[in-house]
């Protein structure tokens, strides 16, 4: 599982690259929630932005990929994320 450390208040990405034909599509979950696009967070092709990051941030990301032609099979990666204060 990849981790990905950073501070209050910097942008974070997180990648999550794959390929298919037809295209994949990508489904971006913080424990059991799926995240869209809005506030600090942008989902830009196989990326994940989080804008100006809080502690409140830290957690497992998953990313899951699929498309049309194989609904039985996704692949998923898994990220840690931590924030942390620029004051330690």
């Amino acid at each position: 599982m990849p981790v990905v450390m950073s501070l209050v208040g910097e942008t974070v990405e997180l990648v999550c690259p794959a390929r298919g034909n037809p295209p994949v599509e990508r489904t971006w979950r913080r424990g059991e929630m799926v995240l869209q696009s809005g506030g600090r967070v942008a989902l830009i092709g196989q990326t994940l932005r989080i804008a100006s990051a809080q502690e409140s941030d830290t957690g497992l990301y998953n990313c899951t990929v699929s498309n049309l032609i194989d609904f039985t099979r996704s692949d998923s990666t898994l990220f840690q994320l931590i924030i942390q204060s620029k004051f330690l």
